[in-house]
């Protein structure tokens, strides 16, 4: 069977969180402010405050390229950190830009991770297939 995808926007939701429906499901890649829109969306869900993690995602916004807003049972954020200046969300170079090191990188997710162990996040992980990818679960 499948399932068609519609976009974030059109998702159900409750004022208190996600509407019953797809269990699991992820957004496209988006810009942060993109993101916070979505995240706004959700409103609270458990320990999830949307609030709480727009306040996070905006201190990392120029450290990241770009956002994956989503449903793994309860909400999940997949937040990819670029590899070269020109795919930075804010985007104030042209072409690639120049390369990130790798220690930068990885100052800028061990940030990101302090962020959202404070906004209550119950998993917070660097995924195996990217190490520029973080994943952020709320229970």
């Amino acid at each position: 069977m499948v399932h068609r995808v519609k976009p974030f926007s059109q998702v159900n939701f409750v004022d208190n969180g996600f509407q019953s429906g797809a269990l699991e499901f992820k957004s496209n890649h988006m810009s942060v402010a993109d993101a916070k829109k979505a995240i706004d969306k959700i409103g609270f869900y458990n320990k999830f405050d949307h609030a709480r993690v727009n306040g996070a995602l905006k201190l990392i916004r120029n450290d990241v390229s770009n956002v994956q807003v989503g449903r793994e049972y309860s909400p999940v954020l997949y937040i990819h950190f670029p590899y070269w200046t020109g795919q930075k969300g804010n985007r104030h170079v042209r072409g690639m830009g120049e390369r990130i090191p790798d220690e930068v990188t990885k100052q800028n997710i061990e940030k990101a991770k302090r962020l959202f162990a404070n906004a209550l996040a119950d998993e917070i992980d660097v995924q195996d297939y990217d190490d520029h990818v973080l994943r952020v679960w709320w229970d």
